[in-house]
């Protein structure tokens, strides 16, 4: 047995299409590479001077007399200045980040006074508040803004409680609970980012706190009881709300890194949450044309003149099947890994990945190579099906063309089952084998965005169709008539 599977990998691997697909690979890890470190300095693309200069002479085509051209004026005149203002600073800056911010809102408030209403000494009021935000750009650094904010946010925090401690209603005092939490919650981002810091800016980790704060806001508006909920959209937000606001928490309140979108880290979580385009290109060549070859040929009677089972040389040739689809996506990974890490860095790969437990309602820590492999176990059994899909048409048809193109079609129309499977609400298409192939979503108590599906019919489901397809395929291969090939 050990022979023939030795045998078959040889012949795999004289193919030469397994080493353009790998070329491929590689080929698109750089340019991943390359789209990374470029983003970063497309930021500002947008914002040129022709651009501007185009925006600003046209300003002469407002009437400052109609309302709408005027607040159209105001708009376009506070945009251009606000980009003339931060034109000398990079786009991750403190300072950037504060003149789009406070800048813009000082600016707004001038243009709006000079232009529309008209008001010399509330226009003056905003100039001054502006150049002090100018002024203390210059000499102060991005702590002494966010402390200035802590201290606005503690002051609200003495303030609500005041208000809590004499509250007499149930609603006022629901109202004020909830607002209290809200205003803590906030200062918890302030905190983390002093202690970590993480000055305002347009940097992920900065808007990560942003982020949080928001999800902290929504948490608090939601119904926690899932028992209330009848809209199945409505509760899947919740969860979504409450899993990103659990992570963020946790992350917070334990002072953990949090590394951005496009970390290493957290593209390569991105990239193997789902079934890899690539490796699905891998297997379905592979097992599309182990068997298929051997009749197109001519070699299919040497081999079974040896003396082997057609069970056992069968059995080889799906096992090296296997063995390519493990070797590949190790492969794909190691390039993905080694892309990610030149663009964003390699120190985020080491950082646990944070993730929220419906079933125990707590966070589980985990690193990284264990998550993505219960990630990848999660979707095996579509790179499974796949994979005996198209090893069950080789062994059966014999033609090459029509093993590699149903597999493809299978999994591409799935896509398109599971949409209207969810819009429609049809009930037996949750005994359709593609809609029950994927478990990512069951992971850590998850919810399928499939209204009747459950983790136990998928279970039964996939492993039926893994069956009948395996089975088949060895039974037809053994009362297959090779005399005529």
């Amino acid at each position: 047995m050990n022979n023939l599977i030795k045998n078959e990998l040889t012949k795999i691997f004289h193919k030469k299409a397994i080493y353009i697909i790998a070329i491929i690979t590689i080929i698109v890890g750089c340019l991943d590479y390359g789209i990374i470190k470029l983003s970063g300095s497309m930021n500002k693309l947008y914002e040129n001077d022709t651009t501007m200069k185009y925006i600003e002479d046209s300003l002469s085509m407002y009437d400052l007399n109609n309302p709408n051209d005027a607040s159209n004026y105001v708009e376009d005149k506070t945009m251009i200045d606000v980009y003339k203002a931060t034109k000398n600073y990079s786009y991750e800056s403190f300072e950037y980040y504060m003149l789009n911010d406070k800048g813009y809102e000082y600016l707004s408030c001038m243009n709006h006074e000079k232009y529309v209403t008209k008001n010399e000494e509330e226009y003056k009021k905003c100039e001054a508040s502006y150049n002090q935000l100018l002024k203390d750009l210059k000499e102060k650094d991005w702590k002494y803004f966010v402390n200035q904010n802590k201290e606005m946010v503690e002051e609200q925090i003495k303030t609500t409680e005041a208000s809590l401690k004499i509250a007499t209603e149930e609603t006022d005092k629901t109202l004020l609970e909830s607002e209290l939490k809200i205003l803590n919650i906030r200062l918890q981002g302030i905190n983390y980012s002093l202690e970590r810091n993480i000055y305002p800016s347009n940097k992920t980790n900065y808007s990560f706190i942003s982020m949080y704060e928001g999800l902290a806001t929504e948490w608090e508006s939601l119904e926690k009881d899932e028992k209330t909920y009848t809209d199945r959209n409505q509760l899947l937000n919740k969860r979504d709300v409450e899993k990103n606001f659990k992570e963020y928490n946790y992350i917070i309140e334990n002072n953990i890194d949090y590394s951005g979108t496009f970390s290493a880290k957290n593209m390569m979580i991105a990239e193997f949450s789902g079934p890899i385009l690539f490796v699905l290109v891998m297997i379905i060549f592979i097992a599309g044309s182990i068997v298929s070859d051997e009749y197109n040929k001519g070699t299919i009677k040497q081999l079974l003149l040896r003396p082997f089972s057609r069970t056992k040389i069968l059995a080889s040739k799906y096992i090296s099947c296997l063995i390519v689809f493990l070797m590949y996506t190790i492969f794909y990974a190691v390039v993905c890994m080694i892309a990610y890490g030149l663009a964003s860095g390699f120190s985020s790969l080491g950082e646990p990945v944070v993730v929220y437990d419906f079933v125990s309602a707590s966070i589980v820590e985990m690193g990284l190579i264990p998550y993505l492999l219960l990630q990848f176990v999660s979707v095996l059994p579509v790179y499974l099906i796949i994979l005996t899909l198209a090893f069950f048409i080789s062994t059966f048809s014999g033609n090459t063309a029509l093993s590699i193109m149903v597999p493809f079609m299978t999994y591409f129309i799935s896509s398109i089952i599971s949409g209207l499977a969810s819009s429609m609400e049809v009930k037996m298409l949750k005994f359709f084998p593609t809609m029950c192939w994927n478990f990512n979503e069951y992971l850590f108590g998850g919810m399928p965005s499939f209204k009747y599906a459950s983790l136990g019919t998928s279970i039964a489901i996939t492993i039926l169709t893994f069956l009948i397809l395996f089975i088949l395929s060895f039974i037809l291969f053994k009362k297959k008539d090779i005399k005529n090939q």
